[in-house]
């Protein structure tokens, strides 16, 4: 609105042993969080997802959650440069789609950090250039679009809809997991057909991921969630 102030944020890559490090810049805004990535990709790849409880570990030296600016991959590490280290992509060699889709789907669930979202093209190797063909257009030339996937899309939603409440009623385990956002929203992901204890009120409630098709019943707090 007139008279605001703009959002800034700013590129440090601090892994930790860098001389200037991500806090000396929490005066001026926020700061992109890399470690954030790594942790996300060893968790979900881990298979035991209760690891994402802990996903802002300050013995990694994480920005708190006001500063920091998180994202699954951005252009430079999804191709080993800057601030690389195993993250999950949907785009190079090796990618994994389903892990991407989980790991988006969490970070916009999630109440941790400010969130950046992709969208890519598929490549061969790190200096491969964006596709010529398909006009530039989401879902040909090869331009993957990871933006307009709906676990990603729908979730932009979920996670506006959410803002100002805080996770709770975790519940997890070997490729799956469920959480509250206070009693506004519930996320369920993974291998599911599993009752949750969701927290709540009664009634029926949209899957936003499927645009509305599927509706979860919940009662008593408890719903059951299929795939």
């Amino acid at each position: 609105p007139s008279g605001g102030r703009p959002l800034f944020f700013h590129e440090v890559i601090d892994m930790g042993g860098e001389a200037i490090s991500a806090s000396e810049y929490f005066g001026v805004g926020k700061t992109i969080e890399f470690r954030y990535g790594i942790k996300l990709a060893e968790c979900v790849r881990g298979g035991d997802w209760n690891c994402l409880q802990g996903i802002y570990d300050q013995g990694w030296g994480m920005a708190d959650g006001l500063h920091a600016v998180v994202f699954v991959d951005n252009h430079d590490n999804q191709r080993g440069h800057g601030g690389a280290g195993g993250v999950l992509t949907a785009s190079g060699p090796g990618h994994n789609d389903w892990q991407y889709k989980i790991a988006s789907a969490f970070m916009l669930g999630h109440d941790y950090g400010w969130k950046r979202i992709m969208s890519s093209y598929y490549f061969d190797n790190s200096d491969q250039g964006p596709p010529g063909g398909g006009g530039g257009q989401c879902g040909s030339g090869g331009w993957t679009c990871e933006h307009r996937w709906s676990t990603i899309m729908n979730m932009v939603k979920f996670a506006n809809t959410v803002v100002g409440t805080g996770v709770e009623n975790w519940q997890g385990g070997y490729n799956y997991l469920g959480f509250s956002r206070g009693n506004k929203g519930f996320v369920a992901m993974g291998d599911l057909g599993k009752n949750f204890y969701t927290g709540l009120p009664d009634g029926e409630y949209c899957d936003i991921i499927t645009d509305c098709a599927q509706k979860i019943q919940i009662s008593g707090g408890n719903g059951y969630f299929v795939a």
